[in-house]
């Protein structure tokens, strides 16, 4: 793995001096910059830099305009605040305009060298996951659904700007028309993109065993049940859940479901605490909702 490069922006010179021995020893590219100014221009000709270590006072520039201009440049780049006690304040407004993390002077070593390493780290992960999320798009974005019709686009077009958002959406269409296809693509592109997409067709599992398949049991809540099993909302968490078919559901099932719609909780059978579930659900039918509610 290439070292990371870090900038450290420290107007006192002894100070940055020893900011550049202790982390030399981390295997680091170092820049080194004396005031805010200098940090700017280091910005500017080396703006693939991983990481920036600056004080949050420099003189004329503080590291907050450090910090603004990062922010201005688009710059995705960690930058960790260090300030003196009295200014804790000030850092803590710092993180809230997008700082990674402050360090309070006098530094502790250790703690200097963990927290630049959870940056980096952080960073790292963020790149991954968007590098995922491209992935994930040339697989199973909205540009692998080919088509010609204007209503098609107009119907990319909407699913796409669903997709940005968390909403619940119902896809309805005949069978073999690229339910799935679509609700993949909107998926794919969506926030929830790096998440787990889990699939079940609801009429493909017998009535007597499709609650447990969603909302999973407890060990003892029947018979056979030997262990307990997280059922497929669950198995969703932090991702989607496509249900197809679901105007197959039992009235039972639809109860349930309900409430994990209103509030995202899900009951196991044999459980007497709900769990709580940070999905996005994505249902599919072949029917006429409308007309079986009718009925």
């Amino acid at each position: 793995m290439p070292s990371a490069t870090v900038l450290i922006v420290e107007d006192d010179a002894r100070m940055r001096r020893v900011l550049e021995l202790v982390l030399k020893g981390e295997a680091y590219d170092l820049l080194l910059a004396g005031s805010g100014e200098e940090g700017i221009q280091a910005l500017q000709h080396h703006p693939t830099l991983d990481l920036i270590l600056t004080d949050l006072q420099l003189g004329k520039l503080s590291g907050i305009d450090l910090l603004k201009e990062v922010r201005r440049l688009h710059l995705d780049v960690p930058v960790v605040i260090l300030t003196g006690s009295n200014s804790a304040a000030t850092a803590v407004e710092a993180m809230k305009k997008g700082a990674y993390d402050y360090i309070v002077k006098p530094v502790d070593n250790d703690e200097l060298k963990l927290t630049l390493a959870r940056a980096l780290q952080a960073r790292r992960l963020a790149q991954d996951n968007q590098s995922l999320r491209a992935s994930l798009g040339d697989r199973f974005g909205f540009e692998r659904i080919v088509s010609r019709s204007p209503q098609m686009a107009e119907l990319k077009r909407l699913a796409q700007d669903i997709a940005r958002t968390d909403a619940t959406v119902l896809i309805t269409g005949e069978s073999g028309t690229g339910k799935e296809v679509l609700a993949r693509a909107i998926h794919s592109a969506g926030p929830r993109a790096t998440g787990p997409l889990v699939a079940l067709n609801c009429a493909g599992i017998p009535e007597s065993l499709l609650e447990s398949e969603l909302f999973g049991y407890e060990k003892g809540a029947f018979t056979d049940a030997k262990q307990s099993k997280k059922g497929r909302f669950q198995l969703a968490h932090h991702g989607t859940l496509f249900l197809d078919e679901i105007g197959a559901m039992s009235l039972s099932a639809q109860a349930k479901f309900l409430r994990v719609l209103e509030d995202r909780t899900v009951d196991p059978l044999g459980s007497v605490q709900g769990v709580k579930v940070d999905i996005r659900v994505i249902g599919a039918t072949n029917q006429d909702l409308r007309a079986l509610i009718a009925r």
